[in-house]
């Protein structure tokens, strides 16, 4: 039985109609794109057809950049499919801070893990301004609570001490707070580091007005290897309730000494009393940071 042709017709007009109306419904046709996803639309095409627009490897680095010279940010895919590196995107930073947080926005979405790199970049590897490193703390924080850990196998973590050393007054105060911020350690670093307290007791207290001289400094865990500079300080006996913060301040003040000794990145500030010490821990030092830091110990001396 032939089916009449003005059915015939009518129903191709409306499959035709009604696939496009599903295809495009959720389409913004009037909302002109930005330059990233311009730029994005380029390096898709050129992964399609790479011998039109040049030849070369379609998915190594390229740099986009707009009619004014001024690169702009592309996701590269085979980066993307890879596992990411702690140390990622230090070779964009030379692209300046502005670039490195379009790109981290890039990302934010579909990519946090990678966003969250990024961002750090903008702290560790650029010269952000205050609103600008107000910005990357903040997207900082947020994607660390939401992400999980990045290294959740004790066994690849970089073992550290934190050593002290003090009389035995002192030592019953210190010993559970290293204990408290050896664990803060680790969770901030996302298990690159694994600290351990180390205190060494004096036979006699030293104490003076109700204060107890304390050393401190951290080193890897194996004999005679690197250790950082030492820090001294005192603690109160009678009050100790600040003693976390004020542990936290001085294993602070050591690992900014030791990274800007470096002079591979941006300086760490000084600690204030305005700064939190942990925030500072936690965010000033990026993981990459912590890596580099802990890996510099284990160095031979």
């Amino acid at each position: 039985m032939r089916v009449p042709l003005p059915i015939s017709i009518a129903s191709c007009v409306l499959v035709t109609v009604l696939a496009w109306w599903l295809s495009t419904r959720s389409q913004d046709f009037l909302t002109p794109p930005s330059k990233a996803e311009l730029a994005q639309t380029r390096l898709a095409a050129r992964q399609t057809n790479p011998t039109a627009h040049g030849g070369g490897d379609a998915l190594s680095p390229q740099i986009v950049q707009s009619k004014d010279n001024i690169p702009i940010p592309v996701i590269m895919p085979r980066h993307v499919n890879r596992s990411p590196e702690l140390d990622d995107y230090l070779s964009e930073a030379r692209f300046g801070t502005d670039y490195l947080i379009e790109l981290a926005q890039l990302l934010d979405k579909e990519h946090p893990e990678r966003a969250l790199i990024c961002w750090e970049r903008v702290i560790d590897s650029s010269n952000a301004s205050e609103s600008q490193l107000k910005m990357a703390s903040q997207a900082v924080c947020r994607l660390k609570k939401a992400l999980p850990t990045q290294n959740t196998q004790a066994s690849e973590a970089i073992p550290v001490l934190i050593q002290a050393g003090t009389g035995p007054s002192a030592a019953k105060l210190l010993a559970p707070v290293l204990e408290e911020v050896c664990t803060m350690l680790g969770t901030h670093s996302s298990g690159t580091l694994f600290a351990e307290p180390k205190v060494s007791v004096g036979d006699e207290d030293m104490i003076d007005h109700g204060k107890s001289p304390v050393a401190l400094w951290i080193s890897a865990p194996l004999e005679n290897s690197r250790s950082s500079d030492v820090v001294s300080f005192f603690i109160s006996l009678e009050k100790p309730e600040n003693l976390k913060r004020q542990v936290q301040r001085e294993v602070y003040r050591i690992v900014q000494h030791h990274l800007n000794q470096m002079n591979d990145f941006q300086p760490l500030p000084k600690p204030t009393d305005r700064n939190s010490p942990e925030k500072l821990l936690e965010i000033r030092v990026t993981r990459m940071l912590w890596l580099k830091f802990a890996e510099s110990l284990h160095y031979s001396p």
